[in-house]
């Protein structure tokens, strides 16, 4: 009996590595494009993801805390996502990259340090309040120590955690490593949404997120 089992393996045809390979392609392709890319992140409301993991909609989103046009679609775009979407109908996910100054690495840390204590959307929220009108000036720092520790606070993080884990410069590596990734993938600018594995750039209109999202719920009365 086992002399036959091999005989019939040994008669398995040539092509069926380049079947599998096929097959393995084709589902990686119709995978949603984080899990093609980020495996491995946490479960909603403990990270940086929103929304159930297998949901069949699903946004992507790469921001800057230091750009001004990511503060206009965490407002525009990602927020009503969250409201009318999110948890039931739409996963949402959000990756802090830092394209443009020692700003952006300092509030995309502070972002993974508030993620540390299962607080990234509150860090975030607060981080997209500030004023960026003084950025060009010379010199001017926004994210610095005393404007990141008032963060912290308001966002109800343990101070001494959020200390040691900011000062350690503990996820330096991990916000540059994204902001690599982002730029493996044709990711240049802020902000950038992969919406169903389709890549737009800038604020998202109200219309375009209708079509790929689907209807907004209809109000209760």
């Amino acid at each position: 009996e086992t002399q036959q089992r091999r005989k019939e393996n040994d008669d398995l045809p040539g092509y069926l590595p380049y079947i599998l390979l096929g097959g393995a392609t084709i589902f990686a392709f119709g995978m949603p494009f984080f899990l093609m890319f980020f495996d491995g992140l946490p479960e909603p409301n403990q990270g940086r993801a929103l929304g159930h993991r297998h949901a069949r909609k699903h946004v992507v989103e790469f921001t800057d805390f230091f750009c001004e046009h990511c503060q206009e679609a965490h407002k525009h775009v990602v927020q009503p996502i969250i409201k009318d979407y999110v948890p039931g109908r739409a996963r949402l996910e959000s990756h802090p990259v830092a394209f443009l100054d020692d700003d952006s690495l300092s509030a995309a840390s502070a972002a993974l340090c508030g993620q540390e204590q299962h607080k990234y959307w509150e860090v975030r929220e607060l981080l997209f309040q500030a004023d960026l009108t003084e950025k060009h000036k010379e010199g001017k720092e926004i994210f610095d120590v005393p404007m990141l520790r008032r963060i912290a606070v308001l966002a109800g993080l343990d101070m001494t955690a959020f200390a040691k884990c900011y000062h350690s410069r503990r996820y330096v590596d991990e916000v540059k490593r994204i902001s690599q990734l982002a730029r493996n993938l044709g990711i240049h600018a802020t902000p950038t949404f992969m919406i169903n594995n389709k890549k737009h750039e800038g604020l998202v209109s109200e219309e375009t997120v209708v079509k790929l999202l689907g209807p907004k719920p209809v109000p209760q009365t």
